[in-house]
């Protein structure tokens, strides 16, 4: 897969069934993006872009990840990228019949752990997500009993 014509690229990682491959980049015209590459099959050698979204400003993305795990189920399948800039992690949602396009943001932690440098999804459904100074893990309620 080959798709050229990148400024900023900050942060990348394939959908949980590896189809697709989700990018946050700094346009030239200074602007945050996350943007959808994928093969089709007409030319299923070369990626070709899907979908495309501009994200809050300012936002700084710095890492991108999707949730994986079964932790907080509410969290399957949803996005979270590092806000620099914006000191915050912020949560994308997408239509559960259309993968590629996203219906919700939210901004998690803001102003709670200072710039937000990089996030990523553990199989157990930890998220760890690194701030300037500090490394935090974010998991999901106890569980019954415990």
């Amino acid at each position: 897969m080959f798709w050229g014509g990148l400024k900023a690229p900050r942060g990348l990682d394939w959908t949980s069934d590896t189809t697709t491959l989700w990018m946050a980049e700094r346009g030239a015209d200074e602007v945050d993006r996350i943007r959808a590459l994928a093969t089709g099959p007409e030319r299923p050698r070369r990626a070709g872009q899907r979908a495309t979204y501009v994200l809050p400003q300012p936002l700084g993305a710095g890492g991108l990840a999707f949730y994986r795990g079964d932790a907080v189920r509410p969290f399957d399948g949803n996005m979270f990228l590092a806000a620099r800039e914006g000191g915050y992690l912020l949560r994308i949602q997408f239509d559960e019949q259309d993968a590629l396009r996203a219906v919700s943001s939210e901004k998690l932690l803001e102003g709670r752990i200072g710039q937000v440098r990089s996030v990523v999804s553990k199989s157990d459904g930890s998220l760890y997500v690194a701030s300037e100074s500090a490394v935090w893990r974010l998991t999901g309620p106890p569980a019954a009993g415990r």
